[in-house]
C-alpha cells in the first residue's frame, strides 16, 4: 500500500470535494462502450465500399490504454479515448477478427496501484490510499490482437524495434535486475510468438482501416517525474556509463519516429493514420508545486520554537531569510551540480513524503549547531548557510528550472521530429497530425467546456461545464496528477474526432462527456 498526501488550501479542498461527489452523483451507468452506438453520424472516406465496419487500432503508451489514478482496470479503461472513439464510430465489439476488443483487467485485479481519496486530515490534505493489483487480463485468451494496443511505460522505440533487439527482449523478461522488464508488455501482446512480437506487428495482422498513434511521452517524461535522475538516453549510457540522465536524443528519437511511419504505412496499406504530437508533460498537475513555498515552509518550521530550542528560534529566524544563495539543492542539469532553489522551480507530486524527510534531517544537523551559535550568534548565518550547502535536497525531489528547460526543449525537438514525420505520409490525407500539445496548453489556460449543468460561480471545477487542470478539483485529471479521468479521455476522443472528421469528411458524432464518469472517492469507488 502506498499512501502520500499533497498540500491543497481549505477552499480548493472543499471545492474539489464538492466537485467530486457531485461528479459521482451525477455520473449515470453510461452504456459505453457496448451499446450507444451513434446512429445518425457517418465515416466519410473511411468508410469501407461494401459498408463493412471499419477495422481501428491504436497504438501508445498509458495515454492509449486508458491508465487512470495509478493502474489499469476494465471499469477505468473502457473510457479509454480509442474505446470511446470506437464506440462514436459504431464498431461492433466483440472477439471476432473484424470486431474492437481491448485489454479487460477484472475490478480488483489490473496491474498498478490504484489511487483513491480516503480522507481528508485537520489541515485539509487530501489522503490517498493506493491498492496494488496483479492480475491476468480477463480476455488474455482472445486469439488475435487487441485494437487497443496501448503499453503503460512504453517507449517510442519500443512501437517498432528491430529484429533480435536485446534491450526489447528484456521487456517482457521478469528477471533478476531487469530495470527494463515490464508486465504490460505480456499483458498487451500476451503471445507474441503467433501474433506478433512488436506492437506494429500485431497492429498489421488486423489489416486496420485507421490507426491512431499517440506516443512519445515517456520518452521525456520519465526524466521530468523522476526530478531529473532517470532518462531513456539509451545511447549516451552505452557509449558513456557515466552520463547524467536525459530524455531520449533528439536524433535518436527522429530517426525512430520516421521508422515507425515508414514501417505502418508498408504495412498496413489500407490504413489512414492520425498521428498525436506530445503535450508539455509540465502541464500535469504532477509538478504543481512550487518552490517558493517551500522555502517559505522550511524558513517557518526552522524558526519555530517547537523544533528547535527555543534559544536558537530568533537567531534562526533572522539569518534564515538572508541566505543569499536560499535554500541548495542537487541538479544534474547545472554546473557543478548544486544550485539554489529559485521561484520556478517544481515538486513532483510524490515530493512531499521525501520533502518532510529532509526537513527534518535539517532540523537535527541545524539542532547539532546549537553551542556553536550560542557562543557566536553572528556567526548563524555562515553556520547554517554551510549545513545547508553541505546537506542539499536531493536531486529527485525538485525538477528545477534548468531541467525544465531540457524537458521543454525535447518536447519542442520531439514535436518538430513528429510533424516531419507524418508530412512525409500527409498526401490524399494518408496521415494527419493530430495536434495534441496545442490543446493541452488551451485546457490549461481556457478550460475545456463539455454539455452539461451550469457552472457553479466561483469555483474551478466540472461540476459545471468545464473541466481544468486543478489537482482533484480541476476533473481533467485522475488522482495521479499525470494521466486524464474518463471525463478527460472523453475531451481527447472528441478532439481527435473533430479532426478525423474534418480531413475525412465524416460526420461521426462527439462523447456526451456529461455521461462519464467523474472522479471516485472512498474505497467504495473500487
Amino acid at each position: 500500500m502506498m499512501v502520500y498526501s499533497v498540500q491543497l488550501t481549505w477552499k480548493r479542498v472543499l471545492t474539489g470535494l464538492t466537485a467530486c461527489f457531485a461528479l459521482v452523483a451525477q455520473s449515470c451507468s453510461p452504456v459505453f462502450p457496448t451499446g450507444a452506438t451513434p446512429g445518425t453520424g457517418s465515416l466519410g472516406d473511411l468508410a469501407n465500399a461494401d459498408g463493412t465496419p471499419i477495422r481501428y487500432v491504436a497504438l501508445g503508451n498509458s495515454l492509449t490504454a486508458g491508465f487512470q489514478s495509478g493502474a489499469v482496470v476494465a471499469s477505468e479503461t473502457q473510457y479509454a479515448y480509442p474505446t470511446l472513439m470506437a464506440t462514436q464510430m459504431g464498431l461492433p465489439f466483440g472477439d471476432d477478427a473484424g470486431q474492437y476488443q481491448y485489454m479487460k483487467f477484472p475490478e480488483n485485479g489490473g496491474i498498478g496501484s490504484r489511487n483513491r481519496i480516503t480522507s481528508f486530515d485537520d489541515s485539509g490534505t487530501p489522503q490517498f490510499a493506493g491498492v496494488a493489483l496483479s492480475t491476468a487480463p480477463a480476455n488474455a485468451a482472445l486469439a488475435r490482437p487487441y485494437n487497443n494496443l496501448g503499453i503503460p511505460g512504453a517507449l517510442l522505440r519500443d512501437m517498432n524495434p528491430p529484429a533480435g533487439d536485446p534491450l526489447y527482449d528484456r521487456r517482457f523478461a521478469p528477471t533478476t535486475n531487469n530495470p527494463l522488464y515490464n508486465p504490460f508488455f505480456g499483458a498487451v501482446l500476451r503471445n507474441p510468438v503467433a501474433l506478433g512480437r512488436t506492437c506494429v506487428d500485431q497492429a498489421a495482422r488486423l489489416n486496420p482501416n485507421l490507426v491512431t498513434i499517440f506516443i512519445g511521452n515517456n520518452d521525456v517524461l520519465g526524466y521530468a517525474t523522476s526530478g531529473g535522475t532517470a532518462g531513456t538516453n539509451f545511447v549516451t549510457l552505452a557509449t558513456m556509463p557515466n552520463a547524467p540522465a536525459a530524455p531520449t536524443e533528439t536524433p535518436v528519437f527522429t530517426a525512430q519516429f520516421n521508422a515507425l511511419m515508414d514501417s505502418c504505412a508498408r504495412r498496413m496499406p489500407n490504413a489512414k493514420f492520425v498521428v498525436s504530437n506530445i503535450p508539455d508533460v509540465l502541464a500535469a498537475p504532477f509538478f504543481s508545486t512550487a518552490g517558493p513555498q517551500l522555502r517559505a515552509g522550511l524558513v517557518a518550521t526552522l524558526g519555530n520554537t517547537t523544533v528547535v530550542p527555543a534559544a536558537l528560534a530568533g537567531i534562526i529566524r533572522q539569518a534564515l531569510p538572508n541566505f543569499p544563495n536560499g535554500i541548495p539543492v542537487q541538479s544534474s542539469a547545472v554546473q557543478g551540480g548544486i544550485k539554489p532553489l529559485s521561484a520556478g522551480d517544481v515538486f513532483p507530486l510524490t515530493a512531499p513524503a521525501g520533502v518532510t524527510a529532509y526537513i527534518q534531517r535539517l532540523i537535527g544537523i541545524i539542532g547539532a549547531l546549537a553551542p556553536q551559535i550560542q557562543a557566536n550568534p553572528a556567526m548563524a548565518p555562515a553556520l547554517i548557510q554551510q549545513a545547508l550547502l553541505q546537506n542539499p535536497m536531493p536531486n529527485g525531489l525538485v525538477l528545477d528550472e534548468a531541467e525544465q528547460a531540457v524537458v521543454r526543449r525535447s518536447v519542442t525537438d520531439f514535436n518538430t521530429a513528429i510533424a516531419s514525420a507524418v508530412g512525409r505520409y500527409s498526401a490524399n490525407n494518408r496521415a494527419i497530425l493530430f495536434d495534441a500539445n496545442t490543446l493541452v496548453n488551451n485546457i490549461r489556460t481556457n478550460g475545456y467546456p463539455f454539455q452539461g449543468q451550469g457552472a457553479v460561480p466561483g469555483t474551478n471545477n466540472v461540476v459545471g461545464n468545464v473541466l481544468r487542470f486543478d489537482f482533484v478539483s480541476g476533473g481533467f485529471f485522475s488522482l495521479d496528477g499525470v494521466h486524464p479521468s474518463s471525463r478527460g479521455y472523453g475531451a481527447v476522443a472528441n478532439e481527435m474526432l473533430k479532426a478525423i472528421n474534418t480531413a475525412y469528411k465524416a460526420n461521426i458524432p462527439l462523447v456526451p462527456i456529461i455521461e462519464l464518469p467523474g472522479l471516485p472517492i472512498g474505497q467504495g469507488a473500487f
